[in-house]
């Protein structure tokens, strides 16, 4: 008889540091000025923000309990450390804004951890992204190419200081693990897995 076993659903992965609340509420004081400008531009929801350590890409699910085994091996050797927001910026350039994003301060405790993770899934044999690793939260897409006029606009806004309205710090304490996932609904970012830094 032939196997009718139906073969592991793929899914897309990333690990990533959630964002609470208070930020999330700065940012969306930040979106604020640059929506105004009326481009054609996906606004990121508060709900879908994340600061990204690694991203595998799609792979089964079947992969869930080897990432989470990574997650808790990083997140029990690290202790709980502060980030802070720092500035606007585009990829993949000013001049071709594809991606609106809000810089974090790289510190070295974030760049600890993540080097740490992605040679930790390296040595499980995982390909992560980004090699460069410049730390953002994203804002918004660009749905299409701008014009010149556009452009001009957006390379204005992005140009002055971040209006910081509310909260710009946080203490990071966890880290998760999530799956990505597109439907008729729009894009969703799961948590499936997560592990407390030490206090």
């Amino acid at each position: 008889m032939p196997d009718l076993q139906s073969p592991p659903a793929r899914k897309r992965f990333f690990l990533a540091l959630p964002i609470p609340t208070p930020i999330r509420i700065t940012l969306s004081h930040i979106q604020k000025p640059l929506q105004s400008i009326d481009l054609p531009v996906k606004w990121q929801t508060g709900k879908l923000m994340h600061l990204t350590l690694a991203f595998l890409g799609e792979m089964d699910e079947t992969h869930v309990e080897p990432l989470t085994a990574i997650l808790h091996q990083i997140g029990q050797a690290t202790p709980r450390f502060h980030l802070e927001l720092e500035a606007l910026g585009a990829f993949p350039s000013y001049g071709h804004p594809r991606i609106l994003w809000m810089g974090v301060q790289p510190s070295r405790e974030l760049v600890r951890v993540q080097k740490a993770l992605t040679a930790a899934l390296a040595t499980a044999g995982y390909v992560s992204e980004p090699q460069d690793y410049y730390p953002h939260i994203t804002l918004g897409r660009c749905a299409h190419d701008l014009t010149r006029e556009s452009k001009q606009r957006l390379q204005a806004a992005l140009s002055k200081p971040a209006a910081m309205q509310g909260e710009s710090r946080w203490e990071v304490d966890r880290i998760h693990l999530y799956e990505s996932r597109t439907d008729e609904f729009g894009l969703h970012y799961t948590p499936l897995s997560g592990v407390m830094l030490n206090a």
